[in-house]
């Protein structure tokens, strides 16, 4: 099972994390399978993003604040004695 590999948390954090992104449980296990070698049913991944699909609706339809904070990065690359 999934728990045998990845911690229980972080295997629901995942696949909930892909059925939010919109994600079919059918593409959630062709990833799962794919990327940690895994077969999981459909079943089962049913039954996670049931357990968290009124969690996901309720962020996805959260209302966007006025103003959301951002960050801009610039880098400038400087040589010093040959190594930048």
């Amino acid at each position: 099972m999934i728990s045998s590999l990845i911690p229980k948390s972080d295997s629901i954090a995942r696949a909930s994390s892909m059925y939010a992104r919109g994600m079919t449980t059918r593409e959630i296990q062709g990833h799962l399978e794919e990327i940690y070698g895994i077969e999981v049913s459909q079943g089962l991944i049913s039954n996670v993003t049931d357990a968290v699909v009124e969690e996901v609706k309720l962020c996805q339809g959260r209302p966007l604040e006025e103003v959301f904070p951002s960050c801009i990065w610039t880098m400038v690359k400087v040589r010093d004695e040959g190594h930048i």
